[in-house]
């Protein structure tokens, strides 16, 4: 491999782990604006945080060749999309299935530790 491959790989690896550490925080505040909607449905700053944490993994992944965990955080992102425009409402139903995919995502990404 000559210089500049290895410049990029190297460069790859650096990518992967920043964006991998910064999935894992946003994984975190998901499940914690879950927790928090679950018991107030209708706090919009959760929702909105539900959004953005969605939307950092679906605009990230696919430059580090996680299509994946893109197409997953863009499906969660076009459903917490229409929570916003008040054409879904939160339900537990709801809830449970945006938990599971949650845990979905943090399955499909190759994150750092246990």
């Amino acid at each position: 491999m000559n210089e500049t491959g290895r410049t990029a790989a190297v460069d790859r690896a650096a990518l992967l782990e920043v964006f991998l550490i910064e999935a894992q925080e946003c994984l975190l505040a998901m499940k914690q604006a879950l927790g928090e909607l679950q018991a107030r449905p209708q706090d919009e700053g959760q929702v909105q945080v539900l959004f953005l944490m969605a939307r950092t993994i679906a605009g990230s992944a696919p430059s580090l060749g996680l299509q994946g965990a893109a197409e997953l955080a863009h499906a969660l992102q076009d459903v917490v999309q229409r929570v916003r425009e008040h054409s879904l409402p939160v339900t537990d139903v709801l809830i449970a299935l945006l938990r599971r995919s949650v845990d979905r995502l943090r399955e499909v990404l190759p994150l750092m530790g246990p």
